[in-house]
């Protein structure tokens, strides 16, 4: 993972903190055991339908040029109505009523509506969402005929688009993922999140295990002046570990190991 400024496993006991806020409209947003991607817990997003819904949560952060969002989700249930939308993530800046970017289901396909010369362009999938739980990622540049939008499902890109007017804000400042806003729905739904990163630059899939991104690494002199990252440095750490002591010995004194 790259720049990765925020992620949240739904592993803790509360959803806010690390998240800032809760939003729900006719819905419930909890945390969950019986659906998870990873680990044992997620985040379920529940909506009653009927009317006008929202079941998400919300992260603000420092204004930002650029911005992506990593998460998997499950549509578990809810039939999708003509034309009817229900969006699953999004990227806002600080002017209420607006978006740079949203992913929607719509009909069963995922759509992307993208903010271009102070108005909304939409472009769909032709390929309809299969059941069970995908990897989705969003990612949003500001520029002034070099803005972008990127999404990808299951880490094959899926949108591309580029050469865009979208500056006309200052910029990222939030995020919301979930049942971020549902049209009125004959049925209820249910959407299941896990595994949320949010970052500067392109993220890419969750990988179990692996060490978790350094927020300062970039920044830090000590690690900047060898060339060294968090994720090396943990790997030679777990190296030196499965080493035997005599080597470990070796390592510390800077002297080759004798075998």
């Amino acid at each position: 993972m790259n720049d990765v400024s925020f992620q949240d496993d739904f592993e803790g006991a509360t959803i806010v903190p690390p998240w800032d806020a809760i939003v729900t409209v006719n819905g419930t947003v909890d945390l969950s055991t019986a659906n998870p991607k990873f680990g044992t817990k997620h985040l379920r997003c529940q909506i009653l339908g009927t009317i006008v819904s929202r079941a998400c949560v919300s992260k603000t952060f420092a204004v930002a040029q650029q911005k992506y969002v990593r998460l998997y989700f499950d549509h578990v249930s809810g039939a999708f109505d003509l034309a009817k939308r229900l969006s699953l993530v999004a990227l806002y800046p600080d002017v209420p009523g607006y978006y740079y970017c949203v992913i929607t289901i719509v009909d069963g396909k995922l759509q992307v509506q993208y903010r271009h010369a102070a108005g909304t362009e939409i472009i769909v999938s032709d390929a309809p969402l299969t059941a069970g739980h995908h990897e989705l990622e969003l990612g949003v540049k500001i520029g002034n005929g070099t803005g972008e939008v990127h999404a990808l499902l299951d880490n094959v890109a899926l949108f591309d688009v580029t050469d865009l007017i979208n500056n006309e804000w200052a910029g990222i400042t939030s995020a919301k993922v979930g049942i971020v806003f549902a049209d009125g729905f004959s049925a209820a739904h249910v959407v299941d999140i896990d595994q949320v990163a949010i970052a500067d630059a392109p993220i890419g899939p969750y990988v179990p295990g692996a060490p978790p991104e350094c927020p300062i690494c970039p920044t830090c002199p000590i690690i900047g002046l060898f060339g060294w990252t968090f994720p090396m440095l943990t790997w030679l750490r777990n190296i030196i570990k499965q080493q035997p002591a005599y080597q470990r010995a070796a390592y510390r004194s800077g002297d080759e190991a004798v075998a």
